[in-house]
């Protein structure tokens, strides 16, 4: 739940940071927009290893099960 939220303001500060470049300062915006748009390119990789180790939880479990349990 919270990676998601932190997943939304990542995408509207880069957002905002296009506004700003569009509308106020070219290199504020950009760079505002620039240090999110990596900061959220980093997150995929901290996502994509918390679901593989979701996924050895489910196998592990998996293995637990009994016959009664299906």
């Amino acid at each position: 739940m919270l990676s998601a939220i932190y997943f939304s303001l990542h995408f509207a500060v880069i957002i905002l940071g296009c506004i700003i470049a569009i509308h106020f300062d070219m290199t504020l915006g950009l760079l505002i927009a620039g240090t999110f748009i990596v900061k959220w390119w980093f997150m995929f990789s901290e996502l994509k290893t918390r679901s593989n180790r979701l996924d050895e939880s489910f196998k592990r479990n998996k293995q637990m099960e009994f016959d009664f349990d299906k």
